[in-house]
């Protein structure tokens, strides 16, 4: 996982999520990562590897910049 410095949040990726009705702890479980990632993910405090940038399009069926 990538630190940013000044990141923004990352809405595209906590639409897509709220529009299927998963909770963060949901995605986390099924792409193999802790909840408290994809919070921050979703805040823009950080930033998904690409490992982790793959399983989230994967399991949503998005690029990479559908998710932002």
């Amino acid at each position: 996982m990538k630190k940013t410095l000044k990141g923004s949040p990352n809405l595209l990726l906590k639409t897509e999520r709220e529009l299927r009705g998963w909770s963060q702890k949901y995605v986390a479980d099924q792409i193999g990562a802790d909840h408290y990632y994809l919070s921050r993910w979703e805040r823009g405090t950080a930033t998904p590897s690409p490992y982790y940038r793959q399983k989230l399009c994967t399991l949503f069926g998005k690029n990479a910049k559908e998710l932002g």
